[in-house]
């Protein structure tokens, strides 16, 4: 069982399976610094999906998925 928190707006993308990105002139570039995803920020999961990070709570991210 995982564990319980409040609405979060930060979270660890390397935890969750994600990359977090930056996105230039409508493409997206990996980030440097892959320590926190706060809110609004961007990131790809495993199969290249890009999403806005919106906030965590216990077991689910919330996000929103983005076309460029």
């Amino acid at each position: 069982m995982g564990s319980r928190t409040s609405e979060m707006a930060v979270m660890s993308p390397r935890r969750w399976g994600y990359t977090k990105v930056n996105i230039f002139f409508g493409q997206y570039r990996i980030a440097e610094d892959q320590d926190l995803v706060m809110r609004g920020e961007c990131f790809i999961d495993s199969k290249g999906n890009l999403w806005e990070f919106y906030s965590r709570k216990d077991d689910t991210i919330r996000a929103y998925p983005i076309k460029l």
